[in-house]
């Protein structure tokens, strides 16, 4: 991202956005917090590329009406 909109809250901000989407569609995390932030935070720094979170959200996701 080039562009920071936000002096300080960038990744939470694109987190919530995600999830926002994901919920609308009927899906969520099946994860801890802590598997959450570690990957937020790891997306952030550049050590996962968009293939890495791709993946990494993919198998995480569940459909929120299966329960």
């Amino acid at each position: 991202m080039i562009n920071h909109p936000f002096l300080d809250g960038n990744k939470g901000t694109a987190y919530v956005l995600m999830r926002l989407i994901l919920l609308d569609y009927g899906l969520d995390f099946l994860t801890n917090q802590d598997d959450k932030y570690k990957m937020v935070i790891s997306a952030s720094i550049g050590e996962m590329k968009f293939e890495a979170i791709k993946n990494w959200i993919q198998a995480r996701l569940k459909n929120k009406y299966d329960e």
